[in-house]
């Protein structure tokens, strides 16, 4: 019986691996080197702090309780947010070139991800301030001039951009919010986005 546990086990920790040795060769033939290096180094971020932040999770009680609208049963661990945004701290610092706009786009994710954090530990944040929280983020990467560009020949171009700037980025920030309630699922469309605008990303010589 441990003979086949132990089978399982490795098996599973084996797909990660797999999943991202075939990302890397993928990457290599395509030329992307430096892509696969700042891939694999989140990745392995990731991999390696999962089981730390799990156990930071059920220390501090930050913990998913089972309730009669929910589907699990068993408290679940939360503050995976801790792991994506150490991961993309960690290879952005080393690959990253710190435009305006990049600085800009790390403080905005920075406060998302704080008032995460901190709606994790205590248990819940009123929405009011979530949101509030949200738009100011918004305003600070448009200050820093992450900014859509719609008709920048016209009189109401800037102020058009900016605010569909604001409502896009609040918006797919609850979108996301709003689809995390299944295991993997905000984590797998997320995932599935971000290799859709890393595609557009490479065609349009823009990797950031």
């Amino acid at each position: 019986m441990r003979i086949e546990t132990s089978r399982k086990i490795a098996a599973v920790a084996a797909l990660p691996v797999l999943a991202f040795l075939l990302s890397a060769h993928i990457f290599h033939i395509a030329g992307l080197k430096r892509s696969s290096v700042v891939f694999g180094i989140a990745f392995c971020a990731a991999v390696a702090l999962t089981p730390l932040v799990r156990r930071l999770a059920f220390a501090v009680r930050a913990l998913d309780i089972p309730d009669e609208r929910k589907i699990h049963a068993t408290p679940t661990p939360l503050l995976g947010g801790l792991v994506v945004f150490v991961s993309l701290a960690i290879s952005l610092f080393f690959f990253a070139d710190f435009s305006r706009e990049i600085i800009g786009v790390l403080i905005a994710t920075a406060m998302i991800f704080a008032t995460g954090l901190i709606d994790d530990i205590s248990g819940g944040i009123p929405s009011i301030v979530r949101i509030f929280v949200q738009l100011a983020a918004a305003a600070t990467a448009v200050y820093f001039g992450a900014c859509f560009r719609i008709a920048p020949g016209a009189v109401w171009g800037h102020a058009f951009s900016v605010g569909v700037t604001v409502v896009w980025m609040v918006g797919m920030t609850n979108a996301v919010n709003f689809i995390d309630g299944l295991d993997g699922l905000a984590g797998g469309t997320s995932a599935i986005s971000a290799a859709f605008f890393f595609a557009l990303g490479h065609r349009i010589n823009n990797p950031w």
